[in-house]
């Protein structure tokens, strides 16, 4: 014979408790946007000789600290553009009403065709890494009522994404082209990745700024130096002193990219913020 399986009806106790665990975490994380505001000024003031601005980066949350909370005491600050790695989370920000619509969101990753629409519908701005994506993304959104800023990527030795420096006079001469596609674009900036900048031995990053420093030539040769020239992350703005000539210090860092030491971190053990 099977015994009965008849619920049981919780206690109120019981109740209480569960509730209780719905609501309530044993841990939990505080932020001090004192800090970060800190943070930001001290590097707006000290790097490169306070003469180049932070694009504060918030990807992952801001790096887990909360993107939304975070770009809203950035924007009190004066902050108007920030950078986040795929486009949902632009959009997260975009969607989100605290965030101030004139806060410039770049999306530095690569982007699939699926998101063309949420730069147009978001104000995003995308980053390309080759010639085809750009020419995708023109076509995509050729019917765009308004002028669509972008960034160009170029890998000068990290060898993830973006342009070769053998592969930029093609880029340039299309940019200079009468093609239609392109016209409703915008060439807003072009930056790089340091992929050796956290590390004591600089001769690789080094070797980096001088590859960069060639693809933004050619482009200004072109007459086609966009406002936005960036390739310094949390380590290289720390240590620029020991990277850039001072011819570099100027041409190649209008703006620089504030990531970990953003929150408070040193990049490595050989980089001390």
């Amino acid at each position: 014979m099977s015994k009965s399986h008849t619920p049981v009806a919780a206690s109120n106790g019981e109740k209480k408790l569960h509730d209780f665990f719905l609501t309530h975490r044993r841990t939990w994380v505080e932020v001090s946007l004192d800090n970060l505001a800190h943070n930001v000024q001290l590097f707006n003031k000290t790097a490169f000789g306070g003469k180049s601005k932070a694009i504060p980066v918030i990807k992952a949350n801001a790096y887990g600290h909360g993107a939304i909370e975070v770009a809203v005491c950035l924007h009190r600050l004066g902050v108007r553009i920030v950078a986040v790695a795929v486009p949902e989370e632009g959009v997260q920000l975009r969607r989100a009403k605290e965030v101030p619509k004139d806060l410039e969101i770049i999306v530095f990753g690569a982007s699939p065709e699926l998101s063309y629409r949420a730069y147009t519908t978001y104000n995003l701005v995308p980053s390309f890494a080759s010639l085809s994506s750009l020419r995708s993304f023109a076509l995509a959104t050729a019917s765009s009522s308004v002028t669509i800023k972008y960034h160009i990527k170029i890998d000068t030795g990290m060898g993830r994404i973006g342009f070769l420096l053998n592969e930029v006079p093609e880029l340039v001469a299309a940019l200079l082209s009468d093609d239609d596609t392109l016209q409703h674009l915008s060439f807003y900036g072009i930056y790089t990745h340091f992929s050796k900048a956290d590390e004591d031995d600089k001769a690789h990053t080094i070797s980096q700024v001088s590859v960069f420093e060639s693809a933004v030539k050619m482009f200004e040769k072109a007459g086609l130096r966009p406002p936005l020239v960036h390739c310094s992350n949390s380590a290289a703005s720390t240590d620029y002193s020991h990277i850039f000539s001072e011819e570099q210090l100027g041409s190649l860092n209008s703006y620089f990219r504030l990531g970990i030491s953003l929150y408070g971190l040193a990049p490595s053990g050989d980089v001390r913020t």
